[in-house]
């Protein structure tokens, strides 16, 4: 799917609709024991996200991705331990996206953004603060 149209993508949420005709082809994932299979998702996030937004749609997300890491690091996330821990999880959220499809969950991709700029948000009033206090 990704490589029929690399550069737009088919859009967000098509993959549930396009994959089964790209199924056809392998018969060893149409059907198992004269069942039906279907897949709803990919187990990778990410060749997903390519196969629905294309190239130009994950430069958006990495861009967003790259500023909010650029962010962590001026800030200095590793000084405060609570916001380690947060990171670390995020990082580890990202990891599992490359095999399986956490992502996908609603509540666990809003979860991940809300701490994402939660702790953002609590390193900068943290600056703040110490700057104000010298």
């Amino acid at each position: 799917m990704a490589l029929d149209r690399p550069v737009t993508g088919w859009g967000l949420g098509s993959y549930r609709f396009l994959f089964p005709v790209y199924q056809q082809v392998y018969p060893k994932i149409v059907s198992e024991h004269g069942r039906r299979l279907y897949f709803d998702h990919a187990h990778c996030d990410y060749l997903e996200l390519f196969a629905e937004l294309g190239a130009a749609g994950l430069l958006i997300l990495l861009a967003g991705g790259t500023f909010a890491l650029w962010r962590l690091v001026r800030l200095r996330f590793w000084t405060k331990p609570l916001a380690a821990c947060i990171v670390a999880g995020l990082a580890t959220t990202l990891l599992h996206a490359a095999v399986d499809f956490p992502f996908y969950n609603v509540a666990t991709f809003g979860l991940w953004l809300a701490l994402l700029v939660a702790v953002l948000r609590w390193l900068e009033l943290s600056r703040e603060q110490e700057a104000a206090g010298r």
